[in-house]
């Protein structure tokens, strides 16, 4: 027979692992990408196209499969390899899933056109598993306006964010990089392309 203490100590064994359910499933989920911080500028120059001519080995899963076969946007926005584009991690999406992706904001583009952000805030169309940052804006200004997507991709674990990627080897990061001009009646231009990229953060 369980006496009165023993009962009284189930009782309170159960309460506490009730409670640490109820915290857990209610605790914020972390960051996909934990070398990422938020309220932080940072600074991404795109190396080569990824491809299956790139140095970097290529993995078809790596690319944006819905956009693949748009055209090159040819450096419409000046981002072409060796440019650089300066980003800003904003806020985490609260999307379902075991982490939550970043947002963020475009401060340049590599011609200086305008760009603004878009105020839905949506998660730009990117990589499906192994996406850690995204923006979404509008071209505003220059030959070509309308809708800006970038997403940045991390396709090893193992390997920072921040390292260079060597030859034959997965890539550290890829920039995927999409325009839509057709919503905007200005042109027609439609295009895609994705980039071996570095990141570094943004001096102060």
């Amino acid at each position: 027979m369980i006496g009165p203490g023993n009962g009284a100590g189930q009782w309170r064994a159960r309460c506490a692992i009730v409670a640490l359910f109820a915290f857990g499933a209610c605790s914020e989920r972390p960051l996909c990408d934990p070398e990422l911080k938020l309220n932080t500028n940072y600074v991404v120059t795109v190396g080569e196209i990824y491809g299956p001519q790139s140095t970097a080995q290529y993995d078809a899963r790596y690319v944006q499969s819905s956009s693949a076969d748009w055209s090159s946007c040819a450096g419409i926005d000046g981002l072409i390899p060796g440019a650089s584009m300066s980003v800003r991690a904003t806020e985490a999406h609260s999307s379902t899933g075991s982490c939550r992706p970043i947002e963020g904001v475009v401060l340049a583009l590599p011609n200086g056109e305008k760009w603004q952000e878009d105020p839905i805030g949506s998660l730009a169309g990117g990589f499906a598993n192994y996406n850690v940052f995204t923006a979404i804006g509008q071209v505003v200004s220059g030959p070509y306006q309308g809708t800006y997507k970038v997403s940045f991709g991390r396709p090893d674990e193992q390997v920072s964010l921040f390292s260079p990627t060597d030859p034959g080897k997965i890539p550290s990061m890829l920039l995927a990089r999409s325009f839509d001009g057709a919503s905007t009646g200005a042109n027609c231009k439609l295009c895609y392309d994705i980039f071996v990229a570095q990141l570094a953060l943004a001096k102060q």
